[in-house]
């Protein structure tokens, strides 16, 4: 497939809310701007909307319409996934609330990073800490009608960075677990690839082994760069959904609710678990 024109180009997408997908957390360096979103997909900066059954987008540097199309999973069926999580009046409405929502295919060294940097953090924090961060250590500044990007630092970048230079981007504690995490992940040729060939237990073992990756950190890594769909993050909102919904209020365990999650929903729990996110929320926020 030719790569994408100069100028707006248009591609199908059914059954797909841009929206839901760009703003439920899962991804951190996505913004409105003029009434699209701006982003990076492979270094190039990105701008997009929706408009119906399509998206139309435009690109700084030249970018498959297919890789596009796999950066937001619209290859997958989705009515099929939903239908095999549907198992509860819950689910069910956040499936009604949210439908469209897709898991995002990220670049998995980038989103190690930044869930790593996330760790005892708000969601407007890491997004200034990792757009400083790449401010100072990305390789270039991509630029798309006056919105500019830096991009993300490469591993390697990271590693060999002094402590201090990451500290003045406000990493705090969390450096050493960036120095070291990226000095590993990048001595090692083909790490991801070798994650992505391991079943799920085995590739989450991989990366808590790495310093600063716990259970939630692992499984939104497994879940949203490297294909394993029934991953099943918990963070505080995840666990407030389970308890009151499903474990009748009762508290549970970190490790309990993500137990529940892939039991309950099966080989598509990561799915599950953006919807129950963002239905439990628009609860709260009501």
């Amino acid at each position: 497939m030719a790569p994408s024109r100069p100028g707006v180009n248009s591609i199908k997408a059914e059954d797909f809310d841009l929206n839901a997908t760009l703003s439920c957390g899962q991804v951190f360096r996505w913004r409105i701007h003029d009434g699209r979103w701006y982003g990076l997909i492979d270094n190039a900066a990105i701008r997009i909307r929706q408009i119906g059954k399509r998206i139309e987008y435009s690109s700084s540097r030249p970018i498959e319409p297919e890789r596009i199309r796999g950066y937001f999973n619209l290859g997958v069926d989705l009515d099929g996934i939903l239908k095999s999580i549907d198992k509860d009046k819950h689910i069910h409405k956040a499936i009604s609330g949210f439908r469209g929502l897709r898991i995002i295919r990220q670049e998995p060294a980038e989103c190690l990073i930044s869930y790593i940097l996330s760790s005892n953090n708000n969601i407007p924090r890491i997004n200034t800490l990792i757009e400083r961060m790449s401010a100072c250590f990305g390789e270039r500044n991509e630029k798309l009608n006056g919105v500019s990007f830096h991009t993300f630092p490469t591993l390697k970048r990271l590693s060999s960075e002094c402590e201090d230079g990451l500290k003045a981007c406000g990493a705090g504690f969390r450096v050493p677990y960036v120095k070291e995490t990226a000095r590993k992940v990048s001595s090692e040729k083909g790490f991801f690839d070798r994650l992505k060939g391991l079943g799920y237990e085995a590739a989450k073992e991989s990366l808590i082994g790495l310093k600063g990756v716990g259970d939630k950190i692992a499984d939104c890594v497994l879940l949203f760069s490297l294909g394993k769909n029934e991953a099943f993050p918990v963070d505080v909102w995840i666990k407030r959904a389970v308890d009151e919904f499903y474990f009748k209020g009762k508290k549970s365990t970190l490790r309990d609710c993500a137990s529940f999650g892939r039991e309950h929903f099966g080989e598509y729990a990561g799915y599950a678990q953006e919807y129950l996110y963002c239905y439990i929320r628009s609860q709260k926020f009501q």
